[in-house]
């Protein structure tokens, strides 16, 4: 049996933990680019912008829900803005005229006449938005001339096309305000 002997001390010889040192400096470079990512995504800029929205064949039983003053919202309940403006006119219904074609191409006529049920909408809305690159963004939304949208406003639903986005002018302040 073999017996421990005191004077005789087993000397470890120390390693440096190159591993944890590595994983140490991982978790230190992730933090670092974390934060560094968080505070440059703070610092897009916002501007307010005014777009103009067009909704086709309303009836005219919810063109009176859109006015001034109302919020607008996205179809997953995100604000969109605050309607400056809204004007409201007569839907065009187009109807075909099977009695005149067109000489030329065989073609037929159609006629236009106002719509009795149905009206267009126009609204300007005021928004806050962020500006990233050459576009701008409600709530991580693209907004831009051309793009159809799900809206709502109290009392309506429905799709319309944004015709327009502008920077709204910021009225100058006068000294002594």
């Amino acid at each position: 049996m073999a017996m421990r002997n005191d004077n005789q001390q087993t000397k470890k010889k120390f390693r440096l933990p190159l591993f944890d040192i590595a994983l140490l400096l991982l978790i230190a470079i992730a933090v670092a680019a974390g934060s560094y990512w968080v505070t440059q995504r703070d610092d897009r800029e916002t501007v307010t912008v005014q777009y103009a929205i067009r909704f086709e064949n309303v009836e005219n039983t919810y063109s009176g829900a859109i006015a001034e003053a109302k919020e607008l919202f996205s179809a997953s309940g995100t604000l969109m803005g605050e309607v400056a403006s809204a004007r409201v006119t007569r839907s065009v219904e187009k109807t075909f005229d099977l009695r005149t074609p067109y000489q030329e191409n065989g073609e037929y006529r159609y006629t236009e006449t106002p719509s009795e049920s149905h009206s267009d909408i126009y609204l300007i809305v005021t928004a806050e938005a962020e500006l990233i690159g050459n576009g701008y963004f409600l709530h991580g939304n693209r907004i831009a001339a051309g793009m159809t949208v799900d809206a709502m406003v109290v009392g309506y639903t429905g799709q319309g096309e944004i015709l327009s986005v502008v920077v709204a002018e910021v009225p100058a302040q006068q000294d002594g305000e």
